[in-house]
């Protein structure tokens, strides 16, 4: 191991944290933006304004998120050489939820 994926390797827990924050995010988000057709539909406009809040807070986290990952994500290819096959395997999943949620 040379001494970047040294490095890598010791931040392996902050990127899987991040990683799974993201998706986690990038699910909350699809869920809200489901009750928002949902009220909107209804035109229910109190729940809807909460929703609406509520997605802008979740969205300022991902962007905040997302600036975290910066470091990373523009070095992706030696942070993830640096990962264990199993944490490899978890991140790459972790990538496709969020980048699936993403284009939806």
């Amino acid at each position: 191991m040379n001494t970047a994926q040294h490095e890598f390797a010791k931040q392996v827990p902050e990127v899987l944290d991040l990683l799974h924050k993201q998706a986690a995010l990038c699910d909350q988000l699809q869920l809200l933006a489901d009750r928002q057709r949902m009220l909107i539909s209804r035109e229910d406009t109190q729940p809807l304004l909460k929703v609406l809040a509520r997605r802008r807070d979740l969205t300022s986290e991902l962007v905040e998120t997302n600036e975290r990952m910066k470091p990373f994500r523009s070095q992706w290819r030696q942070v993830r050489e640096s990962l264990p096959p199993d944490e490899r395997a978890l991140a790459d999943g972790l990538v496709q939820k969020a980048n699936d949620r993403i284009q939806k």
